[in-house]
């Protein structure tokens, strides 16, 4: 997807630059660790499904995809609301600075409401929080 690409209506889609490398961008979407640290309240996951809690929330989680050391793709759903099912992808592509140089990496965020619903307004903020806290992590990473 490119930055000008209208987003679907059942789909929310954020690029986040980060001034952090690959690798550890690479290690905070693809491991439990990574996720307890800026996506979720608490990931366990075994052979690549299990379950996650966000913000109070008990979630079933399964991993579709990993491609490289580069995308992850998940489908999850509330445990108690399964038809409330949605597929996230996250993609790490490099940031570039006006000089064309690389500059940090990019994260592509975007998760698409399989039951082809329109994204209500916390589900919007839930990634922003998220977003927020992915920067965060990466800054306090940084001055360690």
């Amino acid at each position: 997807m490119s930055d000008s690409e209208p987003a679907a209506a059942n789909r929310i889609d954020r690029v986040v630059a980060l001034d952090v490398d690959r690798d550890t961008l690479w290690r905070l979407i693809s491991t439990q660790e990574g996720w307890r640290d800026w996506l979720v309240d608490d990931a366990q996951l075994v052979d690549g499904a299990g379950v996650v809690v966000d913000s109070g929330i008990v979630r079933e989680v399964r991993v579709d995809h990993i491609r490289g050391e580069r995308s992850v793709g998940f489908t999850w759903w509330e445990h108690d609301d399964p038809a409330n099912v949605s597929h996230v992808v996250l993609e790490i592509v490099d940031g570039t600075d006006s000089n064309g140089d690389t500059d940090g990496a990019r994260l592509l965020i975007s998760e698409q409401l399989l039951t082809g619903a329109t994204p209500t307004p916390e589900a919007r903020l839930a990634w922003e929080v998220r977003v927020g806290s992915l920067w965060a992590c990466t800054v306090a990473m940084a001055l360690v």
